[in-house]
């Protein structure tokens, strides 16, 4: 055994004696525990860091520390995990709870008061370890849908509390049935070609018998260099969630030749997501097709046993045997097999010259607008093309460049001069990225510096630069001047038709008070039946809500309470 492999068992090893010896960790809800979401399943630009576990469609489903230990953390967003509550465990770990719909009574009394100092709404607070004690089991929380969350459930992870590196919950034996195999719905093909990665329709599966999988394909041919992928999803027991794997493994007449497994990993490379899938499946058509394969500048350290990073070649005409084994966290596996052949390549097969390489830095022109791509944007290289379309109406340009679908790891620049914007405003200028399903505008991050308006983008598409002058809209949901003993909350609507809603501010008598911000229902609640100081009879109140662009709208109103 060489050292490094001998390191990586040592480490196992002790991880595993550490899990053992360390940790007797409590579910955090008392009710059966279903996954609507796996542990490092492909989400939107970044792997799942932990799992979601459903609350029976409903909140308020209290929340129990898994173990004994303290608040090290609490985040307050209007997006993200919403409400969230971190505990650090004496056993070197730390429980994260998210999406939560209430804290505490002594956890939310500490961060009403730091919200109140600060006059903020979001807040990331990091705590001592003498300030909140908690005991296993105790309640910390009642379960919600806060922040980014898309129906009731209980966001929770495990993480290593010196490092913060995320862990699979399930590997701490919390009592979660699940005795389903994945589901193999389609096989991909990939022709490698000087660098360049095209992928075959997907060849569909069907099941043979439990846990087996099969193509109506006699014999697939491939290239001289090729890869596959592989659409395949887990499901849980009383679950219809399309959840991820945890590992797949790559055979050829009975060889393993390629293996991915995530049971860790560091938040710093949750984005390279994006280069385990296939990004552009994933995107246009909503597929978890994962490349058995590893792009060029895929830097995640999730393969092993695999030979020429999962690209292979064959030296003959004959017909080989392929089988590929997905498996989810709970050990249940599932297989596809088919047979391959060489086939014969055209010759004079060319590829496109039009590419942008991940190696090094490279700038796309057209008439006054530029797209810098940086070293390392890509994860491999890709053709692309690029063109302007003037419209009436429009103060610059329509930019539409496309990259064969592929997604970007950081931010690509693009760029117009100020001077040929025709506004008088340059201030207000903002890029935008343009929907041309349903006619609509995105905004992105944008700067104005030395005659140049940028904005940081982080897909292909269609660009323009619109001004934004136009003031937020406030709609008050149960104000009327009429007496408010009867409402527990004062309830706002907020929107923002471009750049986004950026601060708000609400005032009661000239003294600032809590709104809490639900960014998905544009929302803004004051809950007055926990005022921090005295209220009199009949009072003021005034909201200010500004957008990114600087545009403020106010509300001001008598109310009486």
């Amino acid at each position: 055994m060489n050292k490094k492999a001998l390191t990586i068992l040592l480490s196992f090893l002790a991880t595993y004696v550490i899990y053992a010896q360390k940790t007797n960790f409590n579910p955090p809800i008392d009710i059966p525990l279903s996954l609507s979401g796996s542990f490092a399943e492909i989400r939107t630009n970044h792997f799942h860091s932990g799992i979601d576990i459903r609350t029976q469609g409903r909140t308020g489903v209290p929340v129990k520390s898994i173990d004994s230990g303290y608040v090290a953390r609490i985040k307050i967003r209007a997006g993200g995990y919403g409400k969230a509550i971190y505990i650090n465990h004496p056993s070197g770990h730390t429980s994260v709870y998210g999406h939560l719909k209430s804290l505490s009574e002594k956890i939310d009394e500490y961060l009403k008061k730091r919200q109140y100092e600060s006059q903020t709404f979001s807040i990331d607070l990091n705590l001592d370890k003498d300030e909140i004690k908690v005991t296993k089991g105790e309640i910390i929380a009642l379960s919600g849908n806060s922040g980014s969350s898309m129906g009731p459930h209980l966001h929770f992870e495990i993480r290593k509390t010196k490092t913060q590196e995320v862990l699979n919950p399930i590997d701490f034996n919390f009592p979660i049935k699940d005795d389903i195999s994945p589901s193999i719905r389609n096989v991909a093909v990939y022709n490698i070609n000087s660098g360049f990665y095209k992928r075959s329709d997907l060849i569909k599966t069907y099941r043979s018998e439990k846990g087996k999988y099969n193509i109506r394909n006699k014999i697939v041919p491939v290239s001289e260099m090729f890869s596959f992928g592989v659409e395949v999803y887990d499901y849980g027991n009383g679950s219809r969630s399309r959840n991820g794997v945890k590992s797949i493994k790559t055979y050829i007449d009975n060889r393993l030749v390629f293996e991915q497994e995530i049971n860790s990993f560091f938040f710093n490379y949750t984005r390279y997501a994006n280069a385990v899938v296939d990004y552009e499946l994933k995107k246009k058509k909503r597929k978890n097709v994962y490349r058995t394969h590893i792009l060029p500048n895929n830097k995640i350290d999730i393969y092993k046993n695999t030979e020429s990073e999962g690209i292979f070649s064959l030296n003959d005409y004959n017909i080989h045997r392929v089988k590929i084994i997905t498996t989810d966290s709970h050990g249940n596996s599932s297989v596809v097999s088919f047979k391959i052949r060489k086939k014969d390549v055209k010759a004079g097969e060319k590829t496109d010259k039009n590419y942008i390489g991940y190696t090094a830095k490279k700038t796309l022109k057209r008439s006054n607008a530029s797209i810098c791509f940086f070293k390392n944007t890509l994860y491999r290289k890709v053709n692309y093309s690029i063109k302007d379309t003037t419209i009436k109406g429009y103060h610059s340009p329509f930019i539409t460049f496309n990259i064969e679908g592929a997604a970007l790891h950081k931010s690509a620049n693009i760029m117009y001069p100020v001077n040929k914007v025709k506004t008088n405003q340059p201030n207000k200028l903002v890029w935008c990225k343009y929907n041309k399903k349903n006619n609509s505008f995105s905004p992105v991050y944008t700067t104005i510096k030395k005659n140049k308006v940028t904005g940081y983008i982080r897909s292909e598409g269609t660009y323009t630069i619109l001004t934004d002058t136009v003031a937020p809209v406030i709609k008050p949901i149960n104000i009327n001047n009429k007496k408010y003993k009867r409402y527990k909350k004062i309830k706002f609507v907020i929107k923002d038709t471009l750049s986004g809603i950026k601060t708000y501010n609400g005032y009661l008598n000239g003294k600032w008070i809590l709104f809490d911000y639900d960014a998905k229902n544009s929302l803004l609640t004051f809950d007055y039946k926990k005022p921090p100081f005295k209220f009199e009879k009949v009072n003021t109140l005034d909201l200010y809500v500004t957008d990114v662009t600087g545009n403020i709208e106010v509300y001001s109103t008598k109310i009486t309470l």
